[in-house]
């Protein structure tokens, strides 16, 4: 269920995006009451490589955790890596800032990737006036306030 409060702050905005995965585009048209938003790759979570131990047995929790860290050092198989994400979180970022041109813009993404539009945002200008945190259903408030 939609948390009320999420609800009330995306009701009035101009544009609606999300990742092109399933549960972000949902997220979206959830969130917003039915309006469809506008999916782009570039708003994809960074991706979670899997860790090579073929003998070890972890809870999912703690696969993440390995496996986040290990593509933070640089472990990406064959997808892409950190750097790579972060040059595509620049890019992401200067999407949103471009489309809120006197707009007001909803993004349904994922947690890390989330994370990573954070300085590039604030690199653009924009500062987060509410931070709900990293939960499920949880979001961010940014407001531009112009470059410093």
């Amino acid at each position: 269920m939609v948390p009320d409060r999420l609800k009330s702050a995306v009701k009035h905005v101009d544009l609606v995006f999300s990742s092109e995965r399933p549960r972000a585009k949902e997220t979206a048209k959830r969130a917003t009451d039915g309006r469809s938003a506008a999916p782009n790759a570039i708003f994809n979570e960074a991706p979670l490589p899997p860790p090579r131990f073929k003998t070890r047995k972890y809870l999912p929790k703690t696969w993440n955790v390995l496996a986040r860290t290990f593509w933070l050092r640089g472990h990406a198989l064959d997808g892409e890596c950190v750097k790579g994400a972060r040059e595509r979180a620049i890019e992401a970022a200067q999407h949103l800032h471009d489309a809120a041109d006197g707009k007001s813009v909803y993004l349904a993404a994922h947690g890390w990737f989330n994370r990573m539009l954070r300085r590039p945002l604030r690199k653009l200008g924009w500062v987060c006036v509410y931070d709900g945190g990293d939960k499920y259903w949880s979001y961010r408030v940014y407001e531009y306030r112009g470059k410093s």
